[in-house]
């Protein structure tokens, strides 16, 4: 392949600033007193997760390929957005489409809504069942109140359920008590045109319980086009909130926490097909509002040292409105959780689960459904069994979540894994799982016009306008996929961390959208017209392998440095007598060779140097080009409780494009980020 010049300077540039900081050993310094950077190793290798199993255990010994995107890591890479910070977890591809939309996926199958990855914030799950998958616009948690992400790759169908396939993002923010007192961050720049965030935390008087209330605001402005257009794809967001936890009584702990917010964001819509002449219209300033809130209620109980129990409820509303589709949605979840150590060997966790959605949906001529409203209910339990072979060693974990749901009925998800502590310093697993996608009223009941043909076009003189349409299928089954895992996580040294995963995974009953059926008249359109029908199915076979390593190495007790790499290869195949053309547009819709690579310096006590590089293979049937980029970031902790921060993204880059899939619009040229911004505690 051949390199341009300019490529092989940004290599070297970034090769200089990466892995030739100023150090000397004479001059090292701790790193900030509110950070675990300075944490040795090995308190790293003990760092409590509990998307795994549903329950804490250390990271470094936990049955899946699970990554964990601290707060320091958030805070050090600049970014100013959850989507952004995810681009630090190998296994994962986050694309950002333009200003106000992402395609991410974990090992896959990306799209603007990648419908088998389940997103979840603080056990609350964001994944939309109208088009499979997560409004990235308004997942907008202050990223200073975020404790961890903890990315799943592969999949956790076991405990999370159905659409937690690919794998599992799970943001969890921090207890009310760990955020005392004011916070008061600030910035812009270009782009990034203005942000704020507002949060105060306290305690109630003479009780151990504590809240914390916060207000938000962001500004985005535009990217450009290929052409040198402003792309018209500029946002803003607007979002308040509180949390309470409360455990005044020794074995209960009580959380609620809430959201509100309210945005819009400027929606390029283009060609959109119509029955009348010219057959297709263009919206070049569209206006999408949206808006929303959540309250989420937890209580957790200790019923003995061998047994928990918790008990979760929350409520989730959203609005959004855009010409082409309005949409109310009302979601009401309670999920109950028992972990019961029964005795030396088994160690039992199991759970049931009840959720209703009802929805309202505002009809165009381009998009509508069957029926305007509809409501749809989800039951659940799971079981899963860790059992000891040998203490402290050698552990079998089973389990499956058992499913009824209104699309497809019953569906079972289990799994089995293997994990052996081979010492303090090792930890081999292998698992094998099954997990399914389940339909979204996209599927099942829609009528979506891809493309209007003129009369007289498709069958000759006196034919009316014709629509080429997807249209649902009442019949459509879950897609299925049997995965096989195996991992490996080694301390080699005091100062480095290494993280191996592997993984072969087969498809099943994959959607294809299928060859034109019987065409059919329309009479409800402003004109008569005949409808093409191109109905979906489940034709779609085929299988996905590849592996990611992931390394951490304390160079010295002032500078860390991170690097991963992503291998994928993805094989679609389709049933004889499928006639689709577009499923194995997946197989290039996602990169097959991606590295990372961050550094973090502490120059002096208050000063510190973070620079972070990205390569991202082309994305063949995407049609997007082989790209680096590169961040770099400066913050100065000008006095107690006041940091000072200037960072810059795709600093060697003017404008490249990630991804050309989206809804009816057209994805922007990602351009050169740079913002300051000022953060005040007291």
């Amino acid at each position: 392949m051949k390199v341009s010049s300019n490529r092989l300077k940004l290599v070297s540039i970034v090769a200089a600033s990466l892995l030739c900081s100023p150090y000397n050993g004479a001059q090292a310094s701790e790193a900030n007193e509110d950070s675990y950077f300075d944490l040795p190793l090995e308190e790293l290798v003990d760092i409590v997760v509990t998307s795994v199993s549903k329950k804490e255990e250390k990271a470094f010994e936990a049955p899946a390929a699970i990554y964990v995107i601290s707060q320091e890591d958030i805070r050090r890479s600049g970014a100013t957005n959850i989507p952004e910070a995810l681009r630090l977890a190998p296994g994962l591809q986050v694309a950002r489409i333009d200003s106000n939309k992402w395609a991410i996926s974990s090992r896959g199958f990306n799209r603007q809504f990648s419908n088998k990855l389940l997103v979840l914030i603080d056990g609350r799950s964001v994944y939309t069942p109208l088009f499979s998958g997560v409004y990235w616009d308004v997942q907008d948690t202050p990223l200073e109140d975020i404790e961890r992400i903890e990315v799943i790759r592969g999949p956790g169908a076991t405990l999370w359920g159905a659409n937690a396939v690919n794998g599992v993002i799970n943001i969890i923010t921090k207890k009310a008590k760990e955020t005392q007192g004011t916070l008061l961050s600030a910035g812009g720049g270009l782009h990034e045109q203005g942000f704020g965030t507002l949060r105060y935390g306290g305690k109630l008087t003479e009780s151990n319980s504590y809240y914390r209330t916060y207000a938000k605001y962001n500004n985005f402005g535009e990217f450009e086009r290929s052409n040198g257009v402003d792309a018209n794809d500029s946002w803003d967001m607007s979002r308040a909130g509180f949390r309470y936890d409360s455990d005044q009584r020794v074995n209960d702990k009580v959380t609620v926490q809430g959201d509100v917010y309210e945005g819009r964001k400027d929606y390029p819509l283009i060609n959109v097909p119509t029955p009348l002449s010219p057959y297709s219209v263009s919206y070049p300033n569209e206006t999408e509002e949206f808006s929303g809130g959540n309250i989420l209620t937890r209580w957790e109980k200790t019923v003995s040292d061998t047994s928990n129990t918790s008990l979760q409820f929350y409520y989730d509303f959203i609005r959004r409105d855009v010409s082409l589709i309005g949409q109310t949605r009302s979601t009401f979840d309670i999920d109950f959780q028992h972990d019961w150590y029964v005795n030396d060997r088994n160690q039992i966790v199991w759970g049931l689960g009840y959720r209703y959605i009802t929805d309202n949906l505002e009809d165009s001529q381009q998009i509508n459904y069957d029926v305007d409203s509809r409501n749809d209910m989800l039951w659940s339990a799971f079981l899963q069994d860790k059992i000891t072979l040998k203490p402290e060693e050698l552990f079998l974990t089973i389990g499956s979540k058992f499913e009824r749901n209104d699309y497809t009925g019953f569906e079972l998800q289990p799994s089995a894994c293997l994990s052996w502590l081979v010492d303090d310093k090792q930890t081999l697993w292998s698992s094998v799982s099954r997990a399914v996608r389940t339909p979204s009223r996209n599927e099942d009941d829609i009528k979506l016009v891809n493309l209007a043909i003129p009369p007289g076009t498709l069958l000759g003189p006196g034919t009316p306008v014709s629509l080429a349409s997807q249209i649902g299928n009442r019949n459509i089954e879950s897609e299925e996929m049997l995965a096989y895992e195996i991992g490996y996580r080694i301390k080699p040294r005091n100062e480095l961390i290494l993280d191996f995963s592997a993984f072969y995974n087969e498809y099943d009953n994959l959607r294809t959208t299928e060859s034109p059926a019987t065409p059919f008249a329309d009479l409800t359109l402003p004109i008569p017209s005949l409808v093409v029908p191109l109905p979906l199915a489940n034709l779609g076979y085929g299988e996905s392998y590849g592996f990611e390593v992931a390394a951490n190495y304390n160079i010295s007790n002032n500078w860390r440095i991170y690097a991963n790499y992503t291998f994928l290869t993805m094989n679609l195949h389709l049933d004889g007598s499928s006639g689709d053309t577009t499923l194995q547009n997946d197989e290039g819709r996602s990169p097959k060779n991606q590295f990372h690579v961050r550094s973090y310096y502490n120059i002096t006590e208050d000063v510190e140097w973070d620079n972070l590089f990205y390569y991202v293979d082309n994305l063949s049937t995407a049609n997007i080009d082989t790209y680096m980029r590169f961040d770099t970031r400066i913050g100065w902790d000008v006095m107690d409780g006041v940091n000072l921060s200037l960072a810059a993204q795709n600093l060697f880059d003017d404008q490249h494009q990630e991804f050309n899939e989206s809804i009816y619009s057209t994805p922007s040229e990602i351009g050169r980020v740079i913002y300051g911004k000022v953060t005040w505690k007291f």
